[in-house]
């Protein structure tokens, strides 16, 4: 878990999005895609890609990542 707390405020560096919203957003996406759960460099992939969409689409990133979850699934 410690990791992917770094890893929310590394993106937090990189994106608009605050770390407690990418916190939320892996969250999220680790309960619509487990598999991710067992996978951290996977799920850091998928939250970096929802934090992309987010910034594109001018949306939240816990937005971005229902939307992105919502299409794996």
């Amino acid at each position: 878990m410690k990791a992917m707390s770094k890893a929310a405020v590394d993106m937090s560096k990189d994106f608009k999005a605050s770390a407690g919203d990418i916190v939320d957003s892996m969250k999220l996406i680790g309960s619509q895609a487990p598999v991710l759960l067992k996978d951290q460099e996977g799920l850091k992939e998928v939250t970096a890609a929802a934090n992309t969409l987010a910034e594109a689409g001018q949306i939240e990133v816990v937005d971005a990542a229902k939307a992105i979850t919502t299409t794996m699934n």
